[in-house]
C-alpha cells in the first residue's frame, strides 16, 4: 500500500519533482538521483510520522506550522534562484562526486521542512484505519521506495530531455527554476497569511 501511495503522491507537480528535474537537466542523471533520494527519504519521514500520529499532533500547533510554510518557501525559493542563475551553463554537465552529498541534502531539505506535504500525509492517514508502530514505519518505507521510483523515472526522463534539448536546455532549467520560486512564494505567502489570521 505505501508503494502505491508513495508512487501516486509523487506524480502531481511539486518542489521535489521540479529540483529532479533541474537537477537532471542542469548537472545530469547521478545528481538527479541524489536529489530523487533525498526527497524520497524526506517523503519516507512524512509518512512515516503521519500514520504513527505525531504528524498531526505537529500540525496543530498553528503558530509553527506558519512558521515553517514561511521558512520552507524562502528555501525553495532561493534554491529556485540558484536554478535560475545557473541556467544550464556548459559547466554544469560535468557534476563531480563531491556533489553527491549536496544533491541529497538538497532533496532532504526542499521536501522535508515543507509543512504542505506532512500535512498532505497526515490527511492521507486520517483517511485509513489507524497502524501499529510498526506497520505505519513499514508503509512510510513503501511510500518512500514509491517516490523514488517516480522521482528517478522523471530523472531518467529530464536526462533523455536535456540530450535532446542541446542548448535549449538552459531555457528549461530557467523555467523550472522559475517554478520553484513561485513554489515557494506561494508557500511563504500562506505561511504569512496563516500568521497574521
Amino acid at each position: 500500500m505505501g508503494l502505491a501511495l508513495g508512487a501516486l503522491t509523487s506524480l502531481p507537480l511539486g518542489v521535489a519533482n521540479v529540483a529532479v528535474v533541474e537537477a537532471g537537466l542542469s548537472a545530469g542523471r547521478r545528481r538527479a538521483l541524489w536529489v530523487a533520494a533525498g526527497g524520497a527519504t524526506a517523503d519516507t519521514a512524512h509518512a512515516s510520522l503521519a500514520f504513527v500520529g505525531i504528524g498531526s499532533v505537529a500540525a496543530r500547533y498553528h503558530a509553527a506550522t506558519g512558521t515553517f510554510f514561511v521558512v520552507s518557501g524562502a528555501v525553495v525559493a532561493a534554491y529556485g534562484v540558484l536554478a535560475v542563475h545557473r541556467g544550464g551553463g556548459p559547466g554544469a554537465a560535468a557534476a563531480p562526486a563531491r556533489s553527491d552529498p549536496r544533491a541529497y541534502a538538497t532533496g532532504l531539505v526542499l521536501t522535508l521542512f515543507n509543512p504542505a506535504a506532512l500535512l498532505a500525509w497526515v490527511a492521507v492517514a486520517g483517511a485509513l484505519p489507524p497502524a501499529g508502530v510498526v506497520s505505519a514505519v513499514a508503509t512510510g518505507v513503501g511510500v518512500g521506495l514509491g517516490a523514488f521510483t517516480v522521482f528517478a523515472a522523471l530523472a531518467v526522463l529530464a536526462v533523455r530531455g536535456r540530450d535532446l534539448l542541446g542548448r535549449g536546455r538552459a531555457r528549461v532549467t530557467r523555467l523550472a527554476g522559475m517554478a520553484l520560486i513561485v513554489l515557494g512564494a506561494v508557500s511563504a505567502a500562506r505561511g504569512l497569511l496563516s500568521l497574521l489570521w
